[in-house]
């Protein structure tokens, strides 16, 4: 910040180069359906968008059948009778379930099976 007569004062805020750095790859590294519910709106973050995004092989397609995926557990009741479980937001046309109660927001892998039920690791 600039003060009086052109002299640099110290910003209230401190700022970190290395926990900037780290806050860009971390978001750069998770896939981009997952973003919104990681990382809420911060100033940090204002231009990350701007960026172009990473097409790493853990970024799994809406359609790709793979194994495993990366998932975010949702705040939403399993309706179904028995334990319980969770729905997990893993970049699919639908939200797949675990057998697990798990907290929400909370960023999972999957091992996906051909029941309707998935494995959480």
């Amino acid at each position: 910040e600039m003060g009086t007569a052109g002299e640099i004062q110290k910003s209230s805020r401190s700022f970190d180069p290395n926990l900037f750095l780290c806050k860009i790859l971390q978001y750069l590294e998770t896939p981009q359906y997952l973003r919104k519910s990681l990382f809420p709106m911060q100033p940090d973050l204002k231009y990350v968008g701007l960026l172009n995004p990473l097409d790493a092989p853990h970024h799994m397609r809406m359609d790709e059948d793979v194994l495993y995926r990366e998932g975010v557990i949702l705040d939403q009741p399993i309706k179904t009778s028995g334990k319980g479980g969770s729905y997990v937001n893993c970049g699919m046309r639908k939200n797949v379930q675990v057998d697990k109660k798990l907290k929400p927001g909370v960023r999972v892998t999957v091992e996906m099976t051909k029941s309707k039920k998935s494995r959480w690791i």
